[in-house]
């Protein structure tokens, strides 16, 4: 569950986050990891516009001073698919 996020137009909804509209909107996780290894994460998106997403990951301190590590996306629109009948 996302922690932290844009006031007002960021919304935690029962499958994930929805009102990203402007630049700058954004949502943070904390992930406690126990021990040392390899872990996946996996972001699952619909958005009804191209969008640029970055990711960063790091310490709370290494994040405030912009110096975690991260990757930029470009993400085409991608219609949430019609539930079956």
């Amino acid at each position: 569950m996302a922690h932290q996020r844009t006031p007002g137009r960021v919304k935690l909804v029962a499958q994930g986050l929805q009102g990203f509209q402007r630049p700058g909107d954004a949502a943070y996780w904390k992930l406690d990891v126990q021990r040392a290894g390899y872990y996946d994460m996996q972001l699952f998106y619909t958005s009804a516009a191209n969008a640029t997403m970055q990711l960063s990951v790091g310490t709370h301190a290494q994040l405030a001073a912009g110096k975690g590590a991260s990757v930029t996306v470009r993400l085409p629109k991608q219609v949430r698919a019609a539930k079956p009948a």
